[in-house]
């Protein structure tokens, strides 16, 4: 089930309890596409942290995917880069919740559930960035 709204704005009927639509928008545009399913995960992972996560990043347009090299799995609402102020317990709580996708970088993680990765076999996958 997607979830879209042209601006962050004019989101009625939000399904997300701990992620707002602003945190989950195109930060260029505001616009606004959730895997709900995905989002529900996100929640379910910010209930089993037990404390804030911050967003970095979530839905972004093709364009804005595409402009900074992104793989197209933040354009499809079920991807996103996040942190807490306890990076290792974050890290175990995503990797307990067991995503598809699992990226590790310094300042982030990033979390998806592209399940066409996945029923072709290629999830789940874990890297790092430098």
């Amino acid at each position: 089930m997607l979830y879209e709204a042209s601006h962050y704005s004019a989101c009625p009927d939000w399904p997300l309890r701990h992620f707002t639509p602003k945190e989950v928008a195109d930060s260029r545009t505001g616009e606004v596409k959730l895997w709900v399913p995905f989002g529900l995960r996100m929640d379910e992972l910010r209930d089993l942290h037990g404390q804030p996560i911050f967003v970095t990043s979530w839905y972004r347009t093709p364009d804005h995917d595409r402009d900074i090299g992104g793989k197209g799995n933040h354009s499809g609402g079920w991807a996103a880069d996040i942190y807490s102020n306890n990076m290792y317990e974050l890290l175990h709580d995503v990797c307990a919740q067991g995503f598809a996708g699992l990226g590790v970088a310094k300042s982030f993680i990033h979390v998806d559930d592209n399940e066409d990765y996945m029923n072709r076999g290629k999830r789940p996958a874990l890297w790092t960035y430098k």
